[in-house]
């Protein structure tokens, strides 16, 4: 049972893991190719928006570059850029140019009529003498010149991107190694329009993608001065959208980009729960982790679990004596991504059904095992009910037949059980004794017990419809079937004794009171036949016969039996004495009269059916 029950344990457990181990790697890598496909679209869409920059400009016009119909060129983008907050151009700006730049971006926008809450902002910054732009840091500069959507974002507008901290170091990237990076996560509060309640503060990142002059005959972005960038803000929640289903919950994903920082998720079906900065998802799950990296390089983009290499031009610095920080670490990756299961996910598949299936084992077991007792005790108690019988049956055949006669009798009888009518049972129960000149003095006939129970009637008519030749013939076949059992016994006596005046006085007794005073008596008698050795052989009525010398020869027969009368004549009167207040009176005057005979004897058992 313990086997069985740890088998069915471990089979089902096993079974349970293996299916919680497959969905979870098919959901991890399903998980990562949705996740890096939004990511390739975010660089994607920057770059489709770099070459248009690069294609409608000459390389002469720059910074003094206004795309008119901006707006309705990002609208089409605008699937590509799923989760996007902001879609940025801003132009590279230097001290020498940076009046005249900010006067025509004012002027751009005045022409375009973009409302007095945008023009108030850009005349403030004309009267302040670019006081925003010269307050944010060193040369160059990246000036925001359009963004997307303009609502709410006036305050953006000739802002120089490369002041915020977040932004400078990857921005400097970008213009050393003129290859499109990511900035670190920030977690600044948005407000919703007409509203002063900021919204939920949620992790967001820029992809900033260089704007070159031109393109080199073959249509590539050649290697020459960078004159602008695009920059995509977007929210890291986003990506996680629509990426799990219900029946899949509790996935744990870690954001991670080039500075090495890294935020945390958890998905549970199409809900994203941030859970902080840093890596947090259950430490037991560390050899389960699925890890992915993102790099991009010009024509191609690559996601794999094996490090990358971004694609590194020599260093070119457009303008060397601005104060660009130019990284000179191999960054091997730009966005990296890290999928753990949780307990949660476990659990929708690691169930209690295998705890439950064992238990279910064992309680089946236990349940047969409990009928296979309550079988065992009832054939107990029916082989003690049978022992009980054959016990008793066999105490009422040694009280019938000495020990030699039975010994014959049980081997005759297995060697015709073969050829007796299964249907009858035939019990010879019968000695016979026969005294000096073939007398017979004691018979009794055998009991043939008729399996079919057949009533008196269906026998009378049976009989009496029966063939007389096939009855005659049945009588002859059974005649001489075995050997008789008998033997002759040359020195015995014999001893017949009956009650005197018991006819008279059982005419006036009740039938039960008649046998209590035989069965009184004859039992006294038994009990003194086994104490001196005297075999019974019947009892007719009130009479008993016995004889000694048989079955054992015994030289001392007559001394025997005639001892054995005197004590049961002693024996007789004591106990028809005691009897009479029960019995009645006259009881006592009953005497025993005794008669005794010694000579040879044919002794044996008479086999027959009983008619």
């Amino acid at each position: 049972t313990v086997t069985v029950s740890i088998l069915v344990y471990r089979y089902t457990k096993d079974a349970e893991i293996n299916d919680f181990t497959s969905h979870y790697y098919e959901c991890a890598e399903n998980f990562s190719w949705r996740f890096f496909h939004l990511v390739d679209m975010k660089f994607v869409s920057a770059r489709i928006i770099s070459k248009m920059y690069t294609s409608r400009f000459d390389a002469d016009d720059w910074p003094f570059v206004f795309m008119p119909d901006f707006e309705d060129q990002f609208s089409d983008l605008e699937s590509l850029t799923h989760g996007s907050r902001y879609v940025t151009f801003s132009a590279l700006v230097t001290d020498d140019n940076l009046e005249s730049w900010c006067n025509y971006t004012k002027d751009r926008y005045e022409d375009e009529d973009y409302g007095d809450n945008l023009l108030g902002h850009l005349w403030k910054v004309a009267e302040n003498n670019n006081s925003i732009i010269h307050d944010s840091g060193p040369s160059p500069y990246f000036g925001v010149s359009q963004i997307y959507p303009i609502e709410n974002s006036n305050d953006a507008i000739m802002h120089n991107q490369r002041s915020v901290p977040e932004f400078q170091n990857q921005i400097d990237d970008m213009v050393a190694r003129q290859v499109p990076t990511v900035s670190d996560f920030s977690f600044r509060d948005y407000y919703q329009e007409n509203s002063s309640k900021p919204m939920e503060s949620t992790p967001t990142s820029s992809v900033f993608f260089p704007i070159f002059g031109s393109f080199d005959g073959s249509g590539i972005v050649s290697e020459r001065d960078i004159v602008g960038l695009i920059s995509i803000e977007f929210e890291w929640e986003r990506f996680f959208d629509d990426n799990l289903s219900d029946s899949h919950g509790g996935i744990y994903c870690v954001v991670s980009c080039a500075s090495g920082n890294k935020v945390t998720y958890l998905v549970n079906g199409e809900t994203v729960h941030l859970v902080g900065q840093g890596d947090h998802h259950e430490q037991k799950y560390d050899g389960m982790g699925v890890h992915r990296k993102y790099t991009y390089s010009e024509g191609e983009s690559t996601s794999s679990s094996t490090n990358g290499r971004l694609r590194r031009t020599k260093d070119t610095r457009p303008y060397k004596d601005s104060q660009i920080n130019v990284n000179t670490q191999d960054n091997d990756e730009v966005i990296g991504l890290s999928v753990y299961p949780s307990s949660m996910f476990e659990d929708s598949y690691c169930t209690k059904k295998p705890g439950l299936y064992t238990f279910y084992v064992v309680l089946i077991f236990f349940f047969t095992a409990g009928l296979y007792l309550i079988y065992d005790c009832l054939v107990q108690r029916r082989q003690r009910r049978t022992m009980m019988r054959a016990v008793n049956s066999g105490k009422v055949v040694r009280s019938l037949f000495p020990e030699h006669v039975r010994e014959r009798m049980f081997q005759q009888g297995e060697a015709n059980i073969l050829e007796t009518d299964p249907t009858e049972s035939v019990v010879p129960t019968t000695v016979v004794t026969v005294i000096d000149s073939g007398r017979q003095v004691k018979r009794n006939s055998t009991r043939s017990v008729n399996s079919r129970m057949e009533t008196p009637s269906y026998k009378l008519n049976t009989f009496l419809r029966q063939d007389t030749s096939t009855h005659d013939r049945k009588i002859l076949e059974n005649t001489g079937e075995a050997e008789p059992i008998a033997d002759l016994f040359p020195n015995v006596t014999v001893m017949f004794a009956d009650i005197a005046g018991f006819t008279a006085w059982s005419s006036q007794r009740e039938p039960t009171e008649v046998f209590k005073l035989l069965e009184a008596v004859y039992k006294t008698f038994d009990c003194i036949a086994r104490k001196r050795g005297v075999f019974k052989v019947e009892t007719i009525g009130d009479s008993y016969v016995a004889v000694a010398g048989l079955p054992t020869p015994n030289e001392n027969h007559a001394l025997v039996m005639a001892r054995f009368a005197i004590e049961c004549r002693y024996w007789v009167s004591r106990v028809t004495r005691d009897l009479e207040t029960e019995l009645g009176p006259g009881t006592a005057h009953l005497a025993m009269r005794f008669g005794l005979h010694s000579g040879p004897v044919i002794a044996g058992v008479l086999r027959g059916d009983k008619a």
